[in-house]
């Protein structure tokens, strides 16, 4: 629990409990993705389709089975380009 909330902490730029599509998009943990990417990350991870992704859902996301692969449908080349 405590990583999941280091990770979100890091990505809420603006510190308002709350990952928006800038927030996402302004984390360089995801690599570089196109903005469709971008928006297919929020549409899948925000369950209650308020527009943010919160902690629980972010937290759900990444305790799921297959993690960030999974909800974010990215694979090694897209993380890890030339790897």
């Amino acid at each position: 629990d405590n990583v999941c909330r280091a990770a979100f902490r890091v990505m809420d730029k603006d510190q308002d409990g709350k990952l928006s599509l800038s927030d996402i998009r302004s984390g360089a943990l995801l690599g570089r993705i196109a903005m469709e990417e971008y928006q297919q990350i929020l549409d899948e991870v925000d369950t209650d389709g308020d527009g943010y992704i919160d902690i629980d859902e972010f937290k759900s996301m990444l305790k799921s089975k297959d993690g960030w692969a999974k909800c974010f449908n990215l694979n090694a080349s897209t993380l890890f380009p030339g790897a």
